[in-house]
């Protein structure tokens, strides 16, 4: 009687990929840890004034706390009749978190959030609830890291800046005006003078005369 090997081998494969299977399927598939978070409060204390539409808020390195978006700060709450401010956020337990302070100018009719200064420090605040202990007092200064502070302007996002000098007190106030809020409306024009100064007011080259001025810098540290 002829036996017909491969009909065996057939059946032994079968077998194995039988076995082979219920060993996948008691194999257990260890998916990652879900961070644990804990709800944080940060309180901070400002020494100065700052305008009735500014506020201080918060931006950092994790989703919550905007990944360094400045759009997506969270704006802090202010306790009665204190400078301190604070806000509870949820951040990772076991995760260094960092971020600074900023103060911005809120606009509600168009929806936007101005940074009018921020800390400026090289390296910014961090803290890791696992390590750290929940503060139990305003413990932060605005400004101040480690004793040093350092508090930059903010920069122009979706706005433009435009300065205006004026030279050889081209206004004359009189006695009655001082101290009163002035209006002044500018207007741009094109300025021409004869090249080459031509005699007798007679025809002659003109070019567009453009005064250079003392400073091109930007800065609008000390003007109103």
């Amino acid at each position: 009687m002829q036996r017909w090997f491969f009909a065996d081998e057939a059946e032994d494969c079968d077998a194995l990929a039988a076995t082979a299977a219920a060993s996948t399927s008691s194999v257990e598939v260890l998916q990652p840890a879900t961070p644990i978070h804990v709800n944080w409060k940060f309180w901070v204390r400002i020494n100065h004034e700052i305008a009735p539409n500014e506020r201080l808020a918060i931006v950092g390195s994790t989703e919550r706390l905007g990944n360094w978006q400045f759009s997506e700060c969270i704006i802090m709450m202010r306790e009665t009749d204190t400078n301190n401010w604070y806000i509870y956020v949820s951040i990772p337990r076991d995760t260094r978190t960092e971020y600074r302070y900023i103060v911005v100018a809120v606009d509600p009719t168009a929806e936007k959030t101005i940074v009018r200064n921020w800390e400026a420090h090289l390296k910014p605040r961090s803290i890791i609830p696992g390590v750290n202990r929940p503060p139990r007092e305003c413990d932060e200064e605005y400004g101040y890291v480690n004793g040093v502070e350092k508090v930059d302007r903010g920069w122009v996002t979706s706005e433009t800046l435009v300065q205006l000098k004026f030279f050889n007190a081209p206004f004359t106030w009189k006695q009655r005006m001082k101290r009163r809020l002035i209006f002044v409306k500018v207007t741009p024009m094109n300025l021409t003078i004869p090249h080459g100064g031509s005699a007798g007011g007679g025809a002659g080259d003109y070019h567009t005369f453009s005064q250079l001025e003392d400073s091109l810098s930007s800065d609008t540290h000390d003007t109103r």
